[in-house]
């Protein structure tokens, strides 16, 4: 496995992409929201590096505490849940 070497003003960057993200690290990954932060990142440095290399750049990014940690906000701020978690939940108390 390679390890990924950025200099401190990619890692800069990569921090300041990561807070235009509405998105918590951990529901980062698979979204368009990594897919811009991806190209906008890559289009920026002139690097060529792969969506899995830049993720784990991200993460040691953040194991070095340069990242700014988000809350997560509930999917349904009134606290209902979804109608089809609802029903999965009444068929599992059975």
């Amino acid at each position: 496995m390679s390890r990924i070497c950025l200099c401190e003003e990619h890692k800069i960057l990569l921090a300041e992409l990561y807070t235009r993200t509405n998105k918590t690290l951990d529901d980062l990954p698979y979204t368009e929201e990594f897919e811009r932060l991806h190209a906008s990142f890559l289009n920026r440095t002139g690097l060529n590096l792969d969506r899995h290399d830049v993720w784990r750049a991200v993460v040691n990014v953040r194991k070095a505490r340069h990242l700014s940690r988000k809350r997560r906000t509930p999917a349904n701020p009134t606290g209902d849940q979804a109608p089809d978690v609802a029903a999965d939940a009444s068929t599992a108390k059975g």
